[in-house]
């Protein structure tokens, strides 16, 4: 009997729905002081251009703290590879947030 329910208890957790959860994830970024030199080499190393550019928030880890800054979204349409750089408009430090390789999305989106 006890196996039985065990069992039974066993299915009906791999059949209850997960819980969704927002995790904090820390990742490290490349950054630069020279104000214009990360832009530069990404522009020069893999032959991307500006493509798009806005304002944008992110937050530290772990203290929690927004900052607000700059970002400028690079591509290479002939590769496919982007980058997006953030930059701090006091300081001029600039970091290398996201690169890759695009393409077109497939179906209704993610």
């Amino acid at each position: 009997m006890f196996r039985l329910a065990s069992i039974i208890a066993g299915l009906v957790l791999l059949t209850s729905p997960l819980q969704a959860q927002t995790l904090p994830l820390a990742s490290v970024q490349l950054c630069d002081t020279e104000p214009g030199r990360m832009f530069a080499k990404i522009q020069e190393e893999y032959e991307e251009i500006p493509f798009l550019t806005g304002d944008a928030t992110v937050q530290t880890f772990p203290q929690g703290q927004w900052l607000k800054g700059e970002f400028y979204m690079l591509w290479n349409p002939q590769t496919g590879t982007f980058s997006i750089v953030l930059r701090d408009p006091d300081s001029g430090l600039e970091c290398l947030w996201l690169a890759g390789e695009a393409r077109p999305a497939a179906g209704d989106g993610i």
